[in-house]
């Protein structure tokens, strides 16, 4: 492994700390998408960079992505993973970079919302 697939999971053991850098580093390559003056990034190299950085930088954690994803099928990990299965899909179809960008991008979205479980309210009035 080289210092770009590991630098992110290097430092921090959190998950889903590790899951959003690695969003982050996957998403790099393919920023230029929408620039018209902009270098269009090759599909094939753009796609082997953001799948290399991706596994790389979370094999570390896959483990405990796959339990948190588990324990809550409907929370922030599990619908980040949901996204980046599709973007990783849009990437196998021939103009599919778009497409999987905006995954990746939804999938980092995902880990940022704010937690949908109601707060205790105060009971004082």
């Amino acid at each position: 492994m080289n210092r770009e697939t590991t630098q992110c999971a290097t430092k921090t053991e959190n998950p889903v700390e590790v899951l959003g850098a690695a969003l982050d580093a996957a998403v790099s390559p393919l920023r230029h998408l929408d620039d018209p003056t902009g270098p269009r990034p090759v599909p094939g190299e753009a796609v082997n960079r953001v799948l290399r950085v991706f596994v790389g930088t979370t094999k570390p954690v896959q483990a405990q992505l796959a339990a948190l994803a588990h324990a809550d099928p409907h929370g922030a990990v599990a619908k980040a993973l949901l996204h980046v299965r599709r973007a990783f899909g849009h990437f196998c179809a021939d103009d599919g970079l778009a497409e999987g960008r905006a995954e990746l991008l939804a999938a980092r979205a995902c880990l940022e919302a704010p937690s949908p479980i109601p707060q205790p309210r105060d009971q004082r009035r």
